[in-house]
């Protein structure tokens, strides 16, 4: 990978990290003198989350990944993903967009997203430097890291309320097992003090958001089910979707707001400088690492009622 001081994707570069591009967009009453936004009777329509996108891109001047872009609409600027899932998908097709917006397929470690690209087709440097970010990201962000994180400090989380016990051991955090069958082991179980409600508990650390037809929410319900225990299910991030329907299928869900990470790489590194240099292929979600277990000033154990 070129050096960090020729980068088109420096890791100092602030515009990759949280809040880093909240204020480019034009407000709302210069979006209508631009006539990027219509007034319908006198009153300001929806916002077009078309023309965040446009902006954002303008003002990058890079080649920016699908999930990056997305993860700005979202955590920046505050917009349901589903819309900008429709957004982006619209951004693609040449008769809303013209020659402004560029949008290739990216192929990286097996996987497909999409490069979006103002005005221009990514240099082959560019490419470059995304093929080997997105390469470490893999390589660093494994499902088992975030897995492993995500249950221990659910498990802190749990211990530092004072309000549950039987809460399960450290070491036999996800693989809990219903009649000796791996296909229903759930990741914690925990009693709830006050009202005796054994809760089955799955964490999807792994995963940055949870949809209305995500395979989650089944699945913890049926393996709840196997342990005759109530379900709840505690993800970093949640559509509203998904959020009704947890309620409505008796699902107990907690929206962290974050993704855990150790404090530390496992090649012994400090995970808050490798996280700054793959914002480019992460963008601005939110991140807490987490060492050890909590103490009750370290992090509001009341998050768990997020959602």
């Amino acid at each position: 990978m070129p050096s960090r001081l020729k980068s088109s994707y420096r890791s100092d570069d602030p515009r990759w990290g949280p809040g880093g591009t909240r204020d480019w967009v034009p407000p709302l009453a210069d979006l209508v003198k631009s006539g990027y936004l219509a007034l319908d009777g006198g009153k300001m329509r929806r916002p077009d989350i078309r023309w965040y996108a446009c902006e954002l891109l303008r003002r990058l001047a890079v080649p920016v990944l699908r999930r990056v872009l997305e993860a700005m609409l979202v955590f920046n600027y505050g917009f349901e993903p589903s819309n900008v899932t429709w957004a982006l998908a619209s951004l693609r097709r040449r008769a809303y967009t013209g020659d402004h917006i560029i949008v290739q397929e990216f192929n990286a470690c097996g996987r497909t997203n999409h490069l979006y690209c103002y005005e221009r087709a990514p240099t082959d440097r560019e490419l470059a430097e995304l093929q080997a970010l997105y390469r470490r990201r893999t390589e660093l962000l494994t499902k088992q890291l975030l897995k492993d994180a995500g249950e221990r400090h659910v498990r802190d989380l749990l211990i530092a309320t004072d309000r549950f016990r039987s809460i399960t051991q450290k070491l036999r955090l996800g693989t809990l097992s219903a009649r000796d069958d791996r296909k229903h082991a759930l990741d914690v179980i925990a009693t709830e003090i006050t009202t005796g409600t054994k809760y089955g508990i799955s964490v999807k650390n792994q995963r940055e958001w949870l949809s209305r037809g995500n395979h989650a929410i089944k699945d913890v319900y049926t393996k709840a089910k196997a342990h005759n225990v109530s379900p709840w299910l505690i993800i970093p991030h949640a559509t509203s979707e998904a959020v009704d329907r947890c309620r409505s299928d008796g699902i107990r869900l907690s929206v962290l707001g974050y993704q855990v990470l150790p404090v530390e790489t496992p090649d012994g590194k400090k995970m808050r400088l490798a996280i700054a240099a793959l914002r480019p292929v992460i963008g601005p979600e939110p991140f807490l690492l987490t060492a050890s277990r909590l103490d009750k000033t370290a992090r509001n154990p009341l998050s768990l009622d997020r959602g």
